[in-house]
């Protein structure tokens, strides 16, 4: 594995990857490569800012493998904290629609 860093030409980011692997596509006569996300590099400091994806909500254990209960325990909290917020803002937009008024943020 190696780290790989790509300019967005677009956004001016440099984004850094862990390089997996890379495998020979016959078909279309190139290389594929397998990357992971790391983050991107801050263009003052220069180090690497790590990105807030759906990759860094996973729990791992110390041998590298993925803790599903930990993850598990996580979704089920974050599914009760969305269903509190759900249910408010049912009881808000209900008490907006009878006085007639807008909904305060």
């Amino acid at each position: 594995m190696s780290i790989v860093k790509i300019k967005d030409k677009r956004l001016g980011v440099t984004y850094v990857y862990d390089q997996q692997k890379s495998v020979w596509d016959p078909e279309k006569k190139q290389a594929r490569s397998t990357r992971k996300l790391i983050g991107k590099i801050d263009p003052v400091t220069g180090k690497i800012i790590p990105t807030k994806g759906w990759g860094h909500n996973r729990k791992y254990t110390s041998s590298g493998e993925r803790d599903y209960k930990a993850l598990y325990e996580e979704l089920v909290e974050q599914n009760a904290r969305l269903r509190r917020e759900n249910a408010e803002l049912h009881l808000r937009l209900a008490s907006s629609e009878k006085g007639g008024g807008a909904v305060a943020e």
